[in-house]
C-alpha cells in the first residue's frame, strides 16, 4: 500500500511538473514573442492536438530498440525554435539531432552525417537510422495498401518485402544494398524531383540554393520529409584546405555565415529547426531524454530561463542544464553559449528574428567593455544585433561607429565616378603547401558609416565581392568585448550598378572569388567613398603624399602599400611620416627575405614562383586572440599595455631591432603544413625571427639569459640527458628552436631553403598527415638534403623515427655528421 501511495505521489509530482513546463512556454510566448502574437503559441510541440503524451510516443520511437541515444563526438549542434519541433538528442547542454513537424510532413536534423548510417545491423547508430526513418514515415500513405512494390512507410518496407524511395543530390550518400530503399539520385531540387506522391524522404546538405529553398518546403507541406545531416560547426570555418569549388561559392576566406550564406538554414529555419555554429564534444556515449528534459532543452525555454535570470525571478540552481551535478558557474557559461548560437545563427525566416532585433534594441546603447558572462541574456541578444548586419544599401550609422573604427570628418568630400582599375587574377595558391593571402584589393577609399556608396560594374565581370571594413576578426567568443565584436562584410557584386553601405564605414576593398582566374584588367567606377590616407610604393610621390598629408584624418584609417606587405594603421601614426618610402622599402626588404629562404621568386617556375599577392598587418582596438596573429591578415593591437604598435609598426629604429612579434607573424605564413607537427606550431616560425635579427646584427635572442640560464643552457641540458624516453615537446618553445639553430649552423641558411622547395616539389600523394609520418617524411629529407645520417641528432632531441623509416634512412648510406651538432651553441656578440 505504501509503494502504491508513493508511487501515486511520484505521479502526481511529474504532472504537476509537466502542467508546470506547459504553462512556462504558455507565459513564455505572452513575455518573449509580442512581435508573433500569442494566439497559436501554447507550449515547443504541434498546436494540432499534440499532447506530452505523444511527444513522449515521438521520443520513444527515436529510441526503439536503444538503451539512450548514441552520442558522434564533434558533431555540429542543432536547436528546436518553433512549437512544433523538439530536440532529440542532448548529449550535455547542446541538441544534435531535432525533428520538427511542417504541414503534413517532418524534418529531422542531424549535426552529423553518422546519424544517418543506414546499414543492416544492430549497431546503435544503425538503429538510430533506422527509427528516424520509422518516425519520419509513420503517416505516410504513399501506395499504402496499393498492392505496389512501393511504400511510403518504412515499418512496411521491413515488414512486408517492399520498397522505400528516397531521393538525394549528394553523390557520397550510400546504404546498405539488404536494405528496403530504393535511393534516387538527382542534380537539384525542383518540383520534378520532389513529388511527396513518389518519394517519401528527401535527404538534403548544406548544398541547397537559395531557388531551391521554396520546392523543399512546399514538399514537406505537402506530406514529404526531409533529413538533414549538416554539420553546422564546420560551415564557417573557411580554411586553406576549404575546396577550391566551396571558397568559390561563398566568396571570401572569413566573414561566412550560416545565417547569410547557406541557404538551407533559411529552409531549416521556416521548419522551426535550427543549425548551430559550433560543436559538441560529450563525456559520454549515450543520451537519454525525458519528457521533461526534452522541454526544458528547447530554445524558446532556454530563452525565458535566461530573461527570468537577468529578471531575479529565476536563479541558475533554478534550472536543469548540463549532466548531473553541473554547478551554478558552469550552467551561466551553458547558458551564454546556447542563447548565443541560437541567436546567433537566426535568419529572417525565422520567427525569432524579428522579435530577437526589437528585444536586443530594447536595451539601448551598451557601454565598452561588455562582459559577455555577466548577463546571458542580454548579451546573446547584442551578440545577434553585431552579428547581423549587411553592407546592402540604406543602412543606418551605427551609435558605436564614432567609437570605432572611429569618426569620418564632416568636411570630407565624397569622390564621383572615381576609376579604380584592378588585376582580377587570383590564382589557387594552395601549392605553397603554406597559408596564402587573401586576395584583398585596396582601393584607398572608405565607406562613411551610414553612407551609400555606388560601385558600376563592367559587363562580363560577375566573379568578384567588395568588403568595407578591414577588421574582420570576429570577437563573438571572447569573454569581453572591447569594440563591437563584428565590423566587417562583404557582398558579391553584379554586373551594372551596386549600391553599398555599412553601419561602421570603414576601407573599401574588392576581392575576386576564390578560384584560378587568369589575369583580367577590370575598371569600377565609384561614387560616395572618401579618398583615405594612402601610400603605394612605386606610384605615390612625394609631393602627392604631401598633399595627403595637408587634407588630413579625414577617415579613421589609411594603408600604407608595399610590393610585399600592406599596413592598415590609423591615420594619425600614417600621417606623420613625412615620406613614407623607407619605412615601406624596409618591410618589404625583410619580407624579400623570408621569400628567399623559403625559396620563391617571381621568375622561377612552380610550384617555386613567388605569388604577387602581398601579405597584410592590421591594427585593431582588439584582436581575437594572443598579443597579435596570423592568418591573413596579421592582427596586431594599436596598443598592448605600454607599447604602441601603430607607432612602432612605422618606426624605422624598432622594425630593425624590437619587431620579433612582427617577424614572427610574418614567419607564420611561411609554415609549411606537411612539416608542422603538433611540436613546431610556434617553433619553425622562429626561423625567419632569426634570420632577421642576424639580417640586422642584432644579438640572437636563444642567447637571452632568464633565471641564471640562456635558451642552450637549457637545451643542452636536455639533449645530453641519456633517457630514452625523453620527447622534444617537453621543452620551451625557444628551447625546441635551438636545435633548428643548430642545423643552421652546421649546414647553412640554403639547408632550409632545400626543405621548402623539397616539400612544394613533392606529390600531393606522398603528404606526410599523421604526426608521425610527418616526424618521418621530415628527417628523412633533413638527412638526404643535409647529406647526412640525421637520425642520432634527432633522437637526441626526443624526436623518434618509426623503425620503417629508420630502415630507409639507413639504406641511403649517408654519412654520419662531423661533429656532435647537438651539443652546438651560438657565441655571444
Amino acid at each position: 500500500m505504501k509503494n502504491i501511495m508513493k508511487l501515486g505521489e511520484k505521479m502526481r509530482t511529474s504532472l504537476k511538473k509537466r502542467f508546470c513546463l506547459c504553462l512556462t512556454f504558455i507565459l513564455l510566448a505572452t513575455a518573449l514573442l509580442p512581435s508573433i502574437g500569442t494566439a497559436s503559441i501554447h507550449t515547443p510541440i504541434s498546436p494540432r492536438g499534440q499532447t506530452p503524451s505523444l511527444l513522449e510516443k515521438d521520443y520513444d520511437t527515436f529510441t526503439k530498440g536503444l538503451e539512450g541515444l548514441p552520442v558522434v563526438p564533434g558533431s555540429g549542434g542543432v536547436t528546436a525554435l518553433s512549437e512544433e519541433a523538439f530536440p532529440v538528442n542532448v548529449p550535455e547542454a547542446v541538441p544534435n539531432i531535432a525533428a520538427s513537424r511542417f504541414g503534413d510532413g517532418r524534418i529531422v536534423l542531424a549535426g552529423d552525417q553518422k546519424y544517418f548510417s543506414l546499414k543492416n545491423n544492430d549497431d546503435p547508430l544503425s538503429l538510430l537510422a533506422r527509427n528516424t526513418l520509422l518516425w519520419l514515415t509513420e503517416e505516410a500513405n504513399l501506395n499504402n495498401g496499393k498492392g505496389t512494390r512501393y511504400t511510403g512507410r518504412y515499418e512496411e518496407a521491413l515488414d512486408q518485402n517492399k520498397m522505400l524511395r528516397i531521393v538525394t543530390n549528394s553523390e557520397e550518400f550510400t546504404i546498405d544494398s539488404s536494405l528496403p530503399i530504393e535511393i534516387v539520385k538527382v542534380d537539384k531540387w525542383d518540383r520534378k524531383a520532389l513529388n511527396p506522391n513518389k518519394y517519401t524522404v528527401a535527404i538534403i546538405d548544406e548544398t541547397v540554393k537559395q531557388d531551391e529553398v521554396s520546392h523543399l518546403a512546399k514538399y514537406v507541406q505537402q506530406g514529404g520529409n526531409i533529413i538533414a545531416a549538416i554539420n553546422g560547426g564546420s560551415l564557417e570555418g573557411i580554411t586553406r584546405n576549404t575546396p577550391v569549388e566551396k571558397r568559390a561559392q561563398l566568396g571570401n576566406w572569413r566573414g561566412i555565415r550560416i545565417s547569410q550564406h547557406y541557404p538551407v538554414q533559411k529552409l531549416l529555419n521556416r521548419m522551426g529547426l535550427s543549425l548551430l555554429n559550433n560543436k559538441t564534444y560529450p563525456v559520454g556515449t549515450t543520451s537519454e531524454l525525458t519528457l521533461d528534459t526534452i522541454q526544458e532543452n528547447h530554445a524558446i525555454n532556454r530563452l525565458r530561463e535566461g530573461k527570468q535570470i537577468e529578471q531575479g525571478i529565476l536563479d541558475y540552481e533554478d534550472i536543469n542544464m548540463g549532466p548531473t551535478g553541473t554547478d551554478n558557474t558552469k550552467k551561466q557559461s551553458l547558458l551564454l553559449s546556447v542563447l548565443t548560437e541560437t541567436l546567433e545563427s537566426l535568419t529572417s525566416d525565422s520567427p525569432l528574428y524579428d522579435w530577437a532585433m526589437k528585444e536586443a534594441a530594447s536595451y539601448g546603447k551598451v557601454q565598452f567593455p561588455v562582459k559577455r558572462g555577466e548577463m546571458p541574456y542580454r548579451n546573446s541578444l547584442l551578440n545577434f544585433q553585431f552579428s547581423h548586419f549587411t553592407i546592402d544599401a540604406g543602412n543606418e550609422k551605427s551609435p558605436y561607429a564614432d567609437e570605432f573604427p572611429g569618426e569620418v570628418s564632416e568636411t570630407a568630400q565624397p569622390v564621383k565616378n572615381k576609376k579604380i582599375s584592378i588585376n582580377l587574377q587570383n590564382p589557387d595558391l594552395m601549392y605553397t603547401r603554406a597559408l596564402p593571402s587573401k586576395n584583398w584589393i585596396s582601393t584607398g577609399l572608405y565607406a562613411s558609416p551610414g553612407k551609400d556608396v555606388t560601385i558600376n560594374v563592367p559587363e562580363g565581370v560577375e566573379n568578384v565581392s567588395v568588403q568595407i571594413g578591414s577588421h574582420d576578426d570576429e570577437l563573438n567568443g571572447l569573454s569581453e568585448w572591447k569594440r563591437v565584436p563584428n565590423l566587417v562584410h562583404f557582398k558579391k557584386l553584379s554586373p551594372g550598378k551596386n549600391v553599398i553601405s555599412s553601419p561602421y564605414g570603414g576601407l573599401i576593398y574588392f576581392i575576386p572569388m576564390m578560384t584560378d582566374t587568369p589575369e583580367q584588367q577590370v575598371e569600377f567606377s565609384i561614387s560616395g567613398a572618401i579618398e583615405a590616407p594612402f601610400y603605394e610604393i612605386g606610384k605615390t610621390t612625394k609631393q602627392e603624399w604631401d598633399k595627403i598629408r595637408e587634407r588630413g584624418e579625414v577617415v579613421p584609417f589609411g594603408e600604407l602599400k608595399g610590393e610585399k606587405l600592406i599596413i592598415t594603421i590609423p591615420s594619425k601614426y600614417l600621417l606623420e611620416l613625412e615620406d613614407p618610402l623607407q619605412v615601406v622599402a624596409l618591410w618589404d626588404e625583410i619580407v624579400a627575405s623570408y621569400d628567399r629562404l623559403a625559396g620563391l621568386d617571381s621568375k622561377n617556375d612552380m610550384p617555386n614562383k613567388k605569388y604577387p599577392i602581398p601579405f597584410r598587418i592590421v591594427l585593431d582596438k582588439q584582436i581575437k586572440g594572443g598579443l597579435m596573429h596570423a592568418g591573413n591578415p596579421i592582427m596586431a593591437p594599436i596598443e598592448y599595455g605600454s607599447t604602441n604598435y601603430a607607432a612602432s609598426i612605422v618606426n624605422e629604429t624598432y622594425i630593425k631591432n624590437d619587431a620579433w612579434g612582427f617577424w614572427h607573424e610574418i614567419g607564420h605564413e611561411y609554415q609549411q603544413a606537411p612539416w608542422t607537427w603538433g611540436d613546431l606550431g610556434e617553433v619553425t616560425v622562429n626561423l625567419f625571427s632569426l634570420l632577421t635579427q642576424e639580417k640586422f646584427n642584432n644579438p640572437s635572442r636563444l642567447l637571452v639569459v632568464t633565471n641564471g640560464k640562456d635558451s642552450y643552457d637549457r637545451a643542452l641540458e636536455f639533449v645530453m640527458d641519456p633517457n630514452p624516453q625523453k620527447l622534444y615537446k617537453e621543452l620551451g618553445n625557444f628551447e625546441r628552436l635551438v636545435m633548428f639553430q643548430q642545423l643552421r649552423m652546421v649546414y647553412g641558411w640554403e639547408f632550409y631553403t632545400s626543405i621548402f622547395t623539397a616539400y612544394r616539389e613533392m606529390p600531393d600523394k606522398q603528404l606526410p598527415k599523421t604526426n608521425q609520418e610527418m616526424i618521418d617524411t621530415f628527417v628523412t629529407v633533413a638527412s638526404q638534403k643535409s647529406g647526412n645520417n640525421l637520425l642520432e641528432f634527432f633522437s637526441k632531441w626526443g624526436i623518434y623515427c618509426s623503425e620503417d623509416a629508420q630502415t630507409y634512412i639507413n639504406n641511403l648510406n649517408l654519412d654520419e655528421p662531423e661533429t656532435e651538432i647537438w651539443l652546438l651553441r651560438e657565441e655571444k656578440k
